[in-house]
């Protein structure tokens, strides 16, 4: 009888979708005829569409990776890398807790109002949950640290991408 082995893959891929508490675009400050401001109503967050996908480096590194793409007046792309801690479970246990720290270029080809790239700095903590070793979900916690990310000076999209905003993210797919 043999025991089993504890959860672990070289990599993984799957289809994600990130909600970014920032308000991206959601309440558009207006000027009516006689020139006072006026905000419109919206949401608070901003939702990202993507795939994301990992690749371990050794049973304790892991590369994360991800594209996802929203849509304001155009639409805007972001790139996400970083560099994941993995904690060690019990060797029965399906779950792969980490903690990880990375980069996000940020996209807006044609984009008027939005510099064409920038760059945003994340942290945050991350688990995933194994499904008899060859499907995953993914749920992260991400806390933008450091926003290089800004709207042009007309303030047309309200885009308010600040530090120490924070993104939940789930993602489901396959194992390698």
């Amino acid at each position: 009888m043999s025991a089993a082995l504890p959860v672990y893959a070289a990599a993984g891929l799957s289809v994600s979708i990130e909600n970014l508490y920032a308000p991206l675009g959601k309440q558009v400050e207006a000027f009516n005829d006689e020139g006072v401001a006026e905000v419109g109503p919206g949401r608070e967050t901003t939702e990202w569409l993507g795939v994301s996908g990992f690749y371990d480096l050794n049973r304790n590194w892991r590369l994360l990776y991800g594209a996802h793409a929203t849509l304001l007046e155009r639409p805007l792309f972001k790139l996400d890398g970083s560099l994941a801690f993995m904690l060690d479970m019990a060797e029965k246990v399906p779950l792969q807790p980490y903690f990880f720290l990375g980069v996000t270029p940020v996209l807006a080809p044609g984009s008027p109002a939005l510099p064409p790239l920038g760059m945003t700095f994340h942290a945050g903590t991350g688990v995933d949950y194994s499904w008899n070793n060859q499907l995953y979900t993914s749920l992260r916690l991400n806390t933008y640290l450091f926003s290089l990310y800004s709207e042009d000076e007309n303030r047309r999209l309200n885009l308010q991408w600040l530090p120490f905003s924070f993104s939940f993210s789930v993602g489901m797919g396959y194992l390698f």
